[in-house]
């Protein structure tokens, strides 16, 4: 079993919360937070699915992703890499943002 140091989990955690375009990681000081919180809205004002429906999307065929070799927590295929919000099915922020599938078919 590999050992992860504590920087390494902590940079995973952030790359991880960066490419969902999680809240939950901020800049440090107050200036560049007001810059970033400017750009975070505008980006998700963007790109956002604004429609509540949760369709069915299927990640598995596409050539353009890498399927992960470990299944997720339930067993379910998931992605090597966190797709943008609006290629993906809205979720919520403690589902699975590498799932391959998600929602009804």
């Amino acid at each position: 079993q590999d050992v992860v140091t504590r920087d390494e989990a902590a940079r995973r955690v952030y790359e991880t919360c960066a490419a969902a375009a999680s809240p939950f990681v901020a800049p440090a000081s107050v200036e560049d937070r007001l810059a970033a919180a400017a750009a975070d809205v505008a980006w998700g004002l963007e790109n956002w699915p604004l429609d509540p429906v949760k369709w069915g999307v299927d990640q598995t065929a596409r050539g353009d992703v890498e399927l992960d070799r470990v299944a997720g927590r339930f067993g379910e295929a998931q992605l090597m890499s966190v797709l943008p919000p609006n290629e993906r099915s809205a979720l919520r922020w403690n589902a699975n943002p590498f799932a391959a599938a998600e929602g009804p078919s």
